[in-house]
């Protein structure tokens, strides 16, 4: 095992030499690795370094962990279910820390790895698509009764498109000329749309729709699934959200645009072929029939009213980010080519796009769905 995580183990109270650590998954953000304990069959656990560029306060961020896990874990111990079976579950320093590290050596995080587990990049079929639904239906009334002044914003203006367009423009005006100069078609049609877009939260303000406590990067592949039958008649049951970082003060249409931003597309992020990007109505019905079956006893009117217009605002705000970390030299996300970030701008426009032509069509849904 490399000495860098030596430390870290220790700090948990984990013997470092009885571990084999690998690295794991693909996510934008941290570096994540899933460690394999040998000694006394120790179950397998996932260990963390927290970007700490992205997420400046780390007490700040896992203070706002703490409180959320804790109340989805005594929300599952009264529904009779293990909660590190059924959420994340951090496990403490010797200094009864959920974290530990410092500003040179990097800030790391230990929790329980919850087995036998599948994500899904690309959404099969509506069944799997409903489960998803479901599953954020009951993160967000999970949380109904918690007090959002409790949690603080560990990214403020995260999900605040007055924000990112101003992030936009500066990122226009003083980033690499170069890449300026190569994106300008893509920048101007982004900007064309933002009138329409920041509609959306417009109406979100004047009806006074209520400030919840959201997931905020409601991502399809952030939600674990386990199969509930044989492996000749897989059905597949959505068990938890992951990746909690971004749990803050949001509208509910939050979760269900992002959601439904990667779940309802029929291309991945970054894809270059343009032509192969759309937007599938049979999923966006199968989630939508699954989120209101959770959240409809406390969604308010004027909640669901918006909801068919969050995935194309979503994909909007995301071709908007990335394309904004591409004219700053991709200081944000991880990238694995020069023009990574731009590709992913361009694929993110054109789900928008398509979304859009099928607004009217979802607005059925969701009435139908609702009514």
């Amino acid at each position: 095992m490399s000495n860098k995580f030596a430390p870290v183990l220790d700090a948990f109270g984990i013997n470092p030499e009885a571990c084999v650590v690998k690295p794991m998954g693909s996510g934008h953000v941290h570096d994540t690795y899933f460690i394999h304990h040998c000694e006394d069959g120790y179950p397998p656990l996932v260990l963390q370094k927290i970007n700490h560029y992205i997420f400046r306060d780390v007490e700040l961020l896992m203070h706002n962990l703490e409180i959320v896990t804790s109340h989805i874990s005594d929300k599952n111990r009264k529904l009779g279910k293990n909660p590190a079976c059924y959420g994340i579950v951090f496990l403490e320093t010797d200094e009864g820390k959920s974290w530990t590290g410092n500003p040179t050596d990097g800030y790391w995080r230990l929790y329980w790895y919850i087995e036998d587990q599948v994500v899904f990049d690309v959404v099969p079929d509506s069944d799997v698509a409903f489960e998803g639904g479901a599953a954020i239906g009951s993160f967000q009334g999970m949380l109904t009764d918690l007090d959002a002044s409790l949690i603080s914003d560990s990214i403020p203006g995260f999900h605040d498109l007055q924000f990112r367009i101003g992030q936009f423009r500066e990122a226009m005006e003083h980033g690499d000329n170069e890449r300026i100069e190569y994106s300008s078609s893509l920048a101007e049609k982004i900007m064309h749309h933002q009138v329409d877009m920041l509609h959306v939260y417009e109406r979100s303000r004047l009806n006074n729709l209520p400030v919840r406590i959201t997931h905020n990067d409601a991502k399809f592949n952030n939600i674990l699934f386990h199969n509930s039958k044989s492996a000749d008649n897989p059905g597949f049951k959505a068990n938890c959200l992951i990746d909690l970082d971004t749990v803050m003060k949001g509208y509910a249409w939050f979760d269900f645009g992002d959601a439904l931003r990667t779940a309802g597309s029929t291309a991945s992020e970054d894809e270059k072929r343009l032509r192969a990007i759309d937007f599938r109505l049979d999923i966006f019905e199968g989630f939508t029939k699954g989120y209101f079956q959770k959240g409809r006893d406390f969604l308010t009117n004027d909640e669901v009213e918006l909801m068919h217009r969050a995935p194309a605002v979503f994909a909007y705000n995301q071709s908007m980010r990335f394309l904004t970390d591409y004219m700053t030299n991709d200081k944000y996300y991880k990238t694995n080519s020069k023009d990574h970030n731009y590709h992913r701008a361009m694929a993110q426009f054109r789900l928008m796009e398509k979304i859009l032509e099928k607004q009217q069509v979802m607005k059925k849904i969701v009435d139908s769905t609702v009514e």
